[in-house]
């Protein structure tokens, strides 16, 4: 019972901890107020698929876009466009020529520091981010490696053509709950430059959804959720097994009666003919209760002389039937036993 309860207290407060570490809830929009703050910089601020006419800067939070689809942003980009993609899993990174490494922490949001010369980063001296966010690993050499995290970096940069291409482990630095925490206002300025174009574009069609890894495409609160119901599940079981839980009632296939066993030990008894064992056996047991009773502390001698004081029976009688000869024979065994009997019934009424 103890143990079952260390075990439901574990798991409880391991839930708890999960919902603690879970990202506060936002609204869909979760970058309104990012796209009010590039707005109060003079920055023109639009929605659209394709980037703004005539360059400027392309913001991609979110991106389902097949291979293709995400080419004709490349294409975009390479005729003077900046675009910038914060989705580790969109068809982009790797048309880059990057990949995702994994998360950048393990729970929480860490703060993480630059570490590059470029201008995406001047005057950013440290910025926060979820430890969900992916740290983003460059396989052309043309990229520039900033804010180093986990086994990469949360964004690399580098020119594509006449433009350039930004990518970042996640948004969660432009998020309305962490723009405000340390430089992200300052790298959000930073990344669209002087006041122009910005454009942020749709996640596009889900053509290409199917070609990532289906875990990374959950959003942070759905991860924690069925982290908290694996969690949960398991702890039920650990709760509810039979080495570690409460123990299984069992109903027997065939009850056995209590006097069993004393029939069993009799049969057996008589079957090797051991009278003497038995006889000794009697006389310890009545020995014992017949202490009990006259408050002796149950050594041989003195057991018949004080029965013989309590019952008014001669000591030669009652010795000779608390330590006299053994029985041989089933008779014999059968005579202690009568006597034996009338012996305790003798004592219970001198005790009265």
């Amino acid at each position: 019972m103890r143990r079952s309860r260390v075990l439901w207290g574990t798991a409880i407060l391991g839930l708890v901890g999960l919902v603690l570490l879970m990202p506060t809830t936002e609204d869909p929009d979760a970058t309104r107020a990012l796209r009010r703050y590039l707005a109060s910089l003079g920055h023109d601020v639009i929605e659209t698929e394709n980037g703004p006419p005539g360059g400027g800067t392309l913001i991609v939070l979110t991106d389902l876009r097949s291979p293709d689809e995400a080419q004709r942003l490349l294409d975009w980009t390479e005729a003077g466009g900046h675009l910038v993609v914060a989705d580790p899993n969109s068809a982009i990174v790797g048309l880059s020529e990057a990949s995702a490494a994994g998360p950048i922490g393990f729970a929480g949001t860490l703060e993480v520091e630059p570490a590059c010369v470029t201008a995406v980063a001047a005057g950013v001296d440290r910025i926060v981010a979820r430890a969900s966010d992916t740290a983003l690993i460059a396989a052309n050499d043309a990229f520039v490696s900033c804010f180093p995290a986990g086994d990469g970096a949360l964004l690399i940069t580098r020119r594509h053509g006449a433009g350039r291409v930004t990518l970042l482990g996640g948004s969660s630095p432009f998020t309305n709950g962490l723009l405000r925490e340390a430089d992200n206002a300052v790298l959000a300025g930073q990344l669209v430059g002087p006041p122009g174009d910005v454009a942020f574009a749709g996640p596009g069609s889900a053509a290409g959804a199917g070609t990532g890894d289906v875990w990374m495409t959950l959003p942070e609160q759905g991860r924690a959720a069925v982290i908290a119901v694996v969690a949960a599940g398991v702890a039920f079981a650990l709760v509810r097994a039979r080495r570690l839980g409460a123990p299984a009632l069992e109903e027997p296939i065939a009850p056995i009666p209590a006097s069993e066993l004393v029939r069993a030990a009799g049969r057996m008894y008589r079957r090797t003919r051991a009278a003497a064992g038995a006889g000794r056996v009697l006389r310890e047991a009545s020995i014992a209760r017949l202490s009990r009773r006259l408050r002796l502390a149950g050594e041989e001698p003195d057991v018949p002389s004080a029965l013989a004081r309590a019952t008014g029976m001669p000591e030669s009688d009652v010795a000779a039937v608390l330590v006299g000869p053994v029985p041989s024979t089933d008779e014999e065994l059968i005579t202690l036993g009568r006597d034996l009997e009338a012996l305790d019934r003798r004592a219970e009424q001198g005790s009265r």
